[in-house]
Protein backbone atom coordinates (compact mmCIF):
# COMPACT_ATOMS: atom_id res chain seq x y z
CA UNK A 1 0.00 0.00 0.00
CA UNK A 2 1.67 3.60 -1.06
CA UNK A 3 1.41 6.34 1.13
CA UNK A 4 2.25 10.27 0.85
CA UNK A 5 2.56 12.72 3.87
CA UNK A 6 1.76 16.67 3.09
CA UNK A 7 1.33 19.59 4.70
CA UNK A 8 -1.37 22.31 3.96
CA UNK A 9 -1.85 25.18 5.25
CA UNK A 10 -4.87 27.43 5.23
CA UNK A 11 -5.09 31.50 4.45
CA UNK A 12 -7.25 33.56 5.71
CA UNK A 13 -6.99 36.50 3.74
CA UNK A 14 -7.99 39.94 6.57
CA UNK A 15 -11.16 40.72 7.90
CA UNK A 16 -9.97 44.23 8.08
CA UNK A 17 -7.99 46.45 5.67
CA UNK A 18 -7.54 50.00 5.84
CA UNK A 19 -5.33 53.07 4.28
CA UNK A 20 -5.58 56.55 5.57
CA UNK A 21 -3.66 59.56 6.62
CA UNK A 22 -3.50 62.01 9.32
CA UNK A 23 -2.49 65.19 9.67
CA UNK A 24 -0.11 65.68 12.63
CA UNK A 25 1.25 69.42 11.04
CA UNK A 26 0.60 71.38 8.60
CA UNK A 27 3.28 70.63 6.54
CA UNK A 28 3.39 67.01 7.07
CA UNK A 29 0.90 63.54 7.54
CA UNK A 30 1.40 60.16 8.96
CA UNK A 31 0.50 57.40 6.34
CA UNK A 32 -1.59 54.37 8.61
CA UNK A 33 -2.20 51.17 7.08
CA UNK A 34 -3.73 48.20 8.60
CA UNK A 35 -4.31 44.58 8.15
CA UNK A 36 -6.13 42.82 10.71
CA UNK A 37 -7.56 39.16 11.01
CA UNK A 38 -4.94 37.34 8.22
CA UNK A 39 -3.27 34.17 8.41
CA UNK A 40 -0.25 33.81 8.04
CA UNK A 41 1.23 37.09 9.41
CA UNK A 42 0.73 39.38 5.88
CA UNK A 43 3.71 40.78 4.39
CA UNK A 44 2.90 44.66 3.45
CA UNK A 45 4.57 47.46 1.68
CA UNK A 46 3.55 51.07 0.86
CA UNK A 47 4.71 52.68 -2.85
CA UNK A 48 4.25 56.30 -3.76
CA UNK A 49 3.43 56.56 -7.38
CA UNK A 50 5.73 58.54 -9.43
CA UNK A 51 5.10 61.78 -11.12
CA UNK A 52 3.92 61.72 -14.27
CA UNK A 53 3.39 57.63 -14.48
CA UNK A 54 0.92 55.17 -13.69
CA UNK A 55 2.60 52.17 -13.04
CA UNK A 56 6.17 53.85 -11.46
CA UNK A 57 6.50 53.15 -7.94
CA UNK A 58 8.63 53.56 -5.07
CA UNK A 59 8.77 51.55 -2.29
CA UNK A 60 8.68 53.96 1.02
CA UNK A 61 11.64 53.03 3.16
CA UNK A 62 10.97 55.19 6.37
CA UNK A 63 8.20 52.96 7.79
CA UNK A 64 7.68 51.42 11.34
CA UNK A 65 5.79 48.34 11.74
CA UNK A 66 3.81 46.95 14.45
CA UNK A 67 2.53 43.16 14.57
CA UNK A 68 0.56 41.40 16.47
CA UNK A 69 -1.00 38.12 17.23
CA UNK A 70 -4.24 37.01 18.92
CA UNK A 71 -6.25 34.33 18.81
CA UNK A 72 -4.46 33.04 15.99
CA UNK A 73 -5.00 35.96 13.22
CA UNK A 74 -2.67 38.09 12.62
CA UNK A 75 -2.82 42.28 12.82
CA UNK A 76 -0.16 44.36 11.04
CA UNK A 77 -0.26 48.06 11.52
CA UNK A 78 2.72 50.43 9.29
CA UNK A 79 2.94 54.03 9.23
CA UNK A 80 4.97 56.27 7.50
CA UNK A 81 5.64 60.15 7.84
CA UNK A 82 5.37 62.21 4.93
CA UNK A 83 6.50 65.85 4.91
CA UNK A 84 4.97 68.01 2.21
CA UNK A 85 7.73 69.80 1.18
CA UNK A 86 9.46 66.58 -0.35
CA UNK A 87 5.95 66.07 -2.48
CA UNK A 88 5.07 67.88 -5.57
CA UNK A 89 3.43 71.13 -3.94
CA UNK A 90 0.68 71.84 -7.28
CA UNK A 91 -0.50 68.30 -7.39
CA UNK A 92 -1.25 65.42 -5.79
CA UNK A 93 0.50 62.09 -4.79
CA UNK A 94 -0.68 59.22 -4.83
CA UNK A 95 0.19 56.33 -2.02
CA UNK A 96 -0.28 52.80 -2.44
CA UNK A 97 -0.21 49.60 0.53
CA UNK A 98 -0.56 46.42 -0.39
CA UNK A 99 -0.65 43.53 1.56
CA UNK A 100 0.59 39.97 0.62
CA UNK A 101 1.28 36.41 1.78
CA UNK A 102 4.77 35.01 0.84
CA UNK A 103 4.01 31.50 0.51
CA UNK A 104 0.91 31.69 -2.37
CA UNK A 105 0.89 34.49 -5.30
CA UNK A 106 -1.90 36.47 -3.06
CA UNK A 107 -1.96 40.25 -3.65
CA UNK A 108 -4.07 43.37 -2.71
CA UNK A 109 -3.97 46.58 -2.36
CA UNK A 110 -5.26 49.88 -1.46
CA UNK A 111 -4.42 53.50 -2.89
CA UNK A 112 -4.89 57.26 -1.46
CA UNK A 113 -4.69 60.60 -2.75
CA UNK A 114 -2.66 63.03 -0.63
CA UNK A 115 -2.50 66.81 -1.36
CA UNK A 116 0.49 68.81 0.49
CA UNK A 117 -1.21 71.14 3.17
CA UNK A 118 -4.60 69.61 2.62
CA UNK A 119 -6.73 69.57 5.80
CA UNK A 120 -6.64 66.83 8.59
CA UNK A 121 -8.41 63.42 7.73
CA UNK A 122 -11.42 62.30 9.94
CA UNK A 123 -12.74 59.06 9.16
CA UNK A 124 -11.10 58.64 5.94
CA UNK A 125 -12.84 61.39 4.60
CA UNK A 126 -11.08 65.14 4.54
CA UNK A 127 -12.90 68.17 6.30
CA UNK A 128 -12.43 69.75 3.03
CA UNK A 129 -14.92 67.06 1.74
CA UNK A 130 -17.12 65.50 4.79
CA UNK A 131 -19.39 68.84 4.62
CA UNK A 132 -20.72 68.28 0.88
CA UNK A 133 -23.66 66.47 -0.39
CA UNK A 134 -23.59 63.56 -3.34
CA UNK A 135 -23.03 67.30 -5.88
CA UNK A 136 -19.88 68.05 -4.41
CA UNK A 137 -21.60 71.56 -3.14
CA UNK A 138 -22.00 72.78 0.16
CA UNK A 139 -25.54 71.67 1.66
CA UNK A 140 -27.68 74.47 1.65
CA UNK A 141 -28.63 76.51 5.50
CA UNK A 142 -31.33 77.60 6.38
CA UNK A 143 -31.92 81.36 7.49
CA UNK A 144 -30.22 80.50 11.02
CA UNK A 145 -27.27 79.13 9.47
CA UNK A 146 -27.84 76.07 10.38
CA UNK A 147 -27.74 73.27 7.63
CA UNK A 148 -30.91 71.45 5.79
CA UNK A 149 -31.74 68.27 6.05
CA UNK A 150 -34.12 68.90 3.05
CA UNK A 151 -31.68 66.98 0.45
CA UNK A 152 -31.73 63.80 2.93
CA UNK A 153 -35.38 62.66 2.12
CA UNK A 154 -34.93 60.95 -1.23
CA UNK A 155 -32.44 59.12 0.24
CA UNK A 156 -34.03 57.75 3.89
CA UNK A 157 -37.04 57.39 1.30
CA UNK A 158 -35.02 55.41 -0.95
CA UNK A 159 -33.37 53.28 2.59
CA UNK A 160 -37.02 52.58 3.82
CA UNK A 161 -38.07 51.16 -0.13
CA UNK A 162 -34.93 49.11 -0.09
CA UNK A 163 -35.83 47.33 3.52
CA UNK A 164 -39.99 47.29 2.71
CA UNK A 165 -39.58 45.43 -0.27
CA UNK A 166 -36.34 42.83 0.75
CA UNK A 167 -33.89 44.81 -1.65
CA UNK A 168 -30.92 45.51 0.91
Amino acid sequence: QDSAEASMMVFAPPSTFHFNYTKSSSDRATLLCEVDGAFPMPHLKMYRLLVDSEDDQAELVNVQLTTERKEGYYRAVMTSEVMDNALPQDEATVFLCSYSFKEIKYQRLKRLTYMPGSPIRVGGHSARSMNRNLHGSPPEKDEDGNTSSKNSTPILWLVFLCFYFGLS
